[in-house]
């Protein structure tokens, strides 16, 4: 069984709660074991002589979604319907992708994770995706709840030919769950679009190098055997 490092999102239980609670959703741990991945938790709360020890032992790395990520890592505008970043996450997430890219330690984000990506590399995001006249719904909310209905919400990606993603699932036109109202704009540096919605949402990110490191805008970790169950696979071969 191989080792995945997964940083634990973040998020206040009440208005009133004393501090934030790290939490992982099911889906995602449900499809870790799925492949016989072994979840190593992280979290911006803990010393970085025990997150050292920890990354040690990783094979590869896991980044979920969440909350958005304050949008003055990326831009220089007034923030617009942010969902209640977690500067405290965005920072300790953002190290962490760049670390393993530069180690090249096989790594897969979702949602946020996909962002979480760009950004480090210097990219960009669209802050709010209802601004734009787009033809399909991608779940827009920005109260943090739309991961409950996610399954019930879903629309094409097409995949870009001669792409590792392709190669890996077979298809150039697929049907994902989604739940986001920000999405990549610029992927940054070494990274390159793999996947697109009908209106041009960047929904797949990749590396240029030969090397397993991908982001899905999407929640295939809600579907059983959906369209990137072979990118689960791809990335469990990869720890090897």
């Amino acid at each position: 069984m191989r080792n995945v490092l997964v940083p634990l999102a973040q998020r206040k239980s009440s208005p009133d709660a004393v501090g934030p609670m790290n939490f992982a959703r099911v889906t995602y741990l449900r499809k870790l074991n799925q492949h016989n991945l072994m979840p190593i938790f992280v979290s911006q709360a803990m010393s970085m002589q025990t997150v050292d020890r920890k990354f040690a032992k990783a094979h590869g790395m896991l980044m979920m979604g969440g909350r958005d990520i304050a949008s003055n890592r990326y831009s220089n505008s007034k923030p617009h319907q942010e969902n209640k970043p977690s500067p405290e996450r965005d920072g300790f997430e953002l190290s962490l992708f760049q670390r393993v890219e530069a180690q090249r330690i096989p790594v897969l984000g979702i949602c946020r994770g996909c962002q979480v990506m760009a950004v480090a590399a210097g990219g960009s995001l669209h802050q709010h995706l209802p601004d734009h006249d787009l033809k399909e719904t991608h779940g827009e909310s920005v109260d943090g709840e739309q991961y409950d209905h996610v399954v019930n919400i879903t629309h094409n990606v097409h995949i870009k030919p001669e792409t590792t993603l392709e190669t890996i699932v077979e298809k150039r036109e697929i049907e994902v769950t989604s739940g986001h109202h920000q999405a990549v704009k610029d992927p940054g540096r070494k990274l390159v679009v793999a996947g697109e919605s009908p209106s041009g949402v960047i929904e797949a990110i990749e590396h240029e190098d030969d090397y397993f490191c991908i982001g899905l805008q999407s929640h295939p970790e809600t579907q059983v055997d959906g369209p990137f169950e072979p990118v689960f696979s791809a990335f469990a071969s990869a720890l090897q």
